[in-house]
């Protein structure tokens, strides 16, 4: 076994100052830290749910480190035998911010998500990282680590802590393992503000170095590296992405505004091609944007990601949904999917949309497999559950489906997605009523805005109401004349009016503009009736191959 290097770090939370450079770190050989493992000291921390971050025992760290080293590597001594490799599953907990000012957050919430995205590179087959939407539930929770662990089912956890002063950056980071919150490693960081991306790397690598797993990430092209990204640039991506993952409609908004300027101030910025090309092609499924207004300049982006940085899994998985939900390419997009998933495992929203293309081809089973990946992954994400119930919706198997999805609005009752889907696997289970009952529901998380309308239109059709049906089909069709609403959203509603010709002549214009929903025409129990009408079979032709 090499040896250990042990660094004590600069307490987090004092004044930024000079950190020990990797040089005058201190090296003992493996052999004399074999002896005894110290306890670590119970000091306070800067939140109430785990120690401190600053002033380890250095003897507690290093035997740790040799421990897990012994653990995940045969011994020289010993004759070699046929093992099982398991994956190891790691935690990256919110950074702490440790400036006075919570509008900073975005800065540190960033930071986070950067350091997982790295860490998702680093030897794929021995090690996985839980995503952003799952660790950021523990922002500012009073948890023990222990539990934390338990909860996201993994063995270690780092934590750490941001500080920006003028042009500098600093980084406190703690890995610790979960079962019994023993401390790891430790180290600091300091660095003009300008090196923020090679920081996070060299984060990425060194606690790579301490769970003794070689860093097996491809590094990114050399015109990647010498690209200069301006400190206002990388500003402006890391709040573009802070509310990318907020997901309301005003929040992408800003992100898009946010990620464009990030764009602009460094082109050779692939991070930030990648971020915009995310961005813009989520607009379409929320209705806030036509989708030729959008797909066509995700995917110019997505390629210029690919050209600054081939093997960003971002990018790859960016091209794989314009090629899924607008080229209706699926040869093309599993492609992308699966090559984005080859670079970073860990990506589960890679997994999460390509079981929703698996689905909506009819592939019920490789679905179910790559939304349980995706939980595994996830697991405190809500959509990924209500996908589950979704995917066994389109399936036919409708008691199964009510049952998750009831289970996922129990557990947030506000989360709308979940609720719109329990509605339509109640709608297909004959249970029109009650499919009413849920987009009622949703219409008083969101207020005055038209999400559900259609669906609320659509389930009173069905209910036998067919006087407010029309009400508010006359609603959506007003919002159409001003504004964008997906075509096949209105289909949906003039099929439970039992009204052919309209139906139809709305999925055409689904078509013609490329609506994202229509890929699920061949899947959908909503179109059942539809499916022996000829003109209705051409037209799904239209949209690709069918499963």
């Amino acid at each position: 076994i090499a040896p250990v290097r042990v660094v004590d770090p600069v307490d987090s939370v004092g004044p930024v100052g000079p950190v020990e450079s990797a040089e005058s770190a201190e090296t003992l050989p493996a052999a004399a830290l074999t002896a005894a493992v110290v306890p670590a000291p119970e000091a306070a921390v800067t939140a109430p749910r785990r120690p401190r971050l600053g002033h380890w025992l250095l003897m507690a760290g290093a035997a740790a480190g040799v421990a897990l080293a012994w653990f995940l590597w045969p011994h020289a001594a010993v004759a070699p035998a046929p093992t099982v490799v398991t994956r190891v599953m790691l935690a990256v907990l919110p950074f702490d911010n440790l400036e006075a000012d919570t509008a900073e957050d975005y800065f540190s919430d960033g930071m986070t998500e950067e350091i997982i995205q790295q860490l998702g590179r680093v030897n794929p087959a021995r090690l996985g990282v839980i995503a952003r939407t799952s660790s950021m539930h523990y922002k500012g929770s009073p948890k023990r680590l222990d539990e934390i662990a338990r909860e996201l089912s993994v063995e270690y956890v780092l934590e750490g802590a941001v500080r920006r002063s003028r042009a500098r950056i600093r980084i406190s980071a703690r890995l610790v393992r979960g079962a019994d919150q023993t401390p790891l490693w430790s180290d600091s960081y300091e660095r003009e503000s300008g090196d923020v991306m090679d920081l996070q790397t060299e984060v990425g690598r060194r606690i790579a170095d301490a769970l003794t797993i070689e860093f097996a990430a491809t590094p990114a092209p050399a015109a990647s590296r010498a690209a200069p990204v301006g400190p206002d640039a990388y500003d402006a991506y890391l709040r573009g992405r802070y509310y990318w993952n907020r997901r309301g409609p005003l929040d992408l908004e800003r992100a898009l505004a946010l990620l464009e300027q990030a764009v602009a101030g460094s082109p050779g910025y692939g991070a930030a091609a990648a971020a915009l090309s995310d961005a813009l092609n989520v607009l379409p499924w929320y209705g806030l944007r036509p989708p030729r207004e959008t797909y066509q300049r995700s995917k110019d982006l997505a390629v210029r990601a690919l050209a600054l940085d081939p093997d960003s899994a971002a990018a790859h998985t960016a091209l794989a949904y314009v090629h899924h939900y607008f080229d209706w390419d699926w040869p093309a997009a599993e492609q992308e999917y699966r090559r984005g998933l080859q670079i970073n495992p860990s990506y589960a929203q890679a997994h999460q949309w390509l079981a929703a293309m698996h689905a909506e081809r009819g592939r019920t089973d490789a679905a179910l497999q790559e939304m349980r990946s995706a939980e595994r992954l996830d697991p405190l994400a809500p959509i990924i559950p209500a996908a589950i119930g979704w995917i066994q919706y389109l399936a036919r198997d409708f008691d199964p489906a009510i049952a998750q999805l009831r289970r996922t609005v129990e557990r947030d009752p506000d989360f709308v997605p979940a609720r719109l889907w329990l509605g339509q696997a109640l709608e297909a289970s004959g249970r029109p009523a009650d499919a009413v009952e849920q987009y009622l529901a949703v219409r008083r998380v969101v207020g005055e805005a038209r999400t559900g309308l259609g669906e609320l239109a659509r389930g009173l059709a069905l209910a036998g109401q067919t006087a407010r049906a029309r009400a508010e089909l006359k609603t959506l069709l007003r919002l159409a004349e001003t504004g964008y609403v997906e075509a096949d959203l209105i289909a949906r509603v003039y099929e439970a009016l039992g009204d052919r010709a309209q139906t139809l002549a709305w999925l055409e214009r689904g078509l013609a503009e490329r609506a994202t929903k229509m890929t699920l025409l061949a899947v959908d129990p909503q179109y059942d009736r539809l499916r022996g009408d000829p003109a209705f079979v051409a037209l799904l032709a239209r949209v690709g191959p069918q499963p």
